[in-house]
């Protein structure tokens, strides 16, 4: 008996690590996506700022993506619905007419 009380301690333990490891990767993701404002300041040639934007866009989506798989559509559905611009003014309680 005590043996599966472990057991289940450690998975629920390997779970909370990779529930924090895809919010990681989601908050690493917005770093990216932020970093790109701050390319056209940058002292380099044009081509390689598109270089460069090109590759944090892409690595924006994928620690995105790889995160969303770790936590699960949910989270991911809800994550989204909180970054989506559209919804950040909006009141909880809707007037019916």
């Amino acid at each position: 008996m005590l043996e599966n009380e472990g057991a289940t301690a450690a998975q629920q333990k390997r779970k909370a690590t990779l529930t924090r490891l895809g919010v990681l990767l989601i908050i690493v993701s917005c770093v990216f996506y932020a970093a790109i404002l701050l390319v056209p300041l940058s002292s380099f040639s044009t081509g390689t700022k598109v270089a460069i934007t090109g590759g944090l866009v892409i690595a924006g989506e994928a620690t995105f993506w790889i995160g969303g798989i770790i936590l699960g559509k949910e989270a991911v559905t809800r994550y989204r619905k909180n970054l989506n611009p559209m919804n950040w003014f909006k009141s909880g309680v809707q007037k019916k007419d």
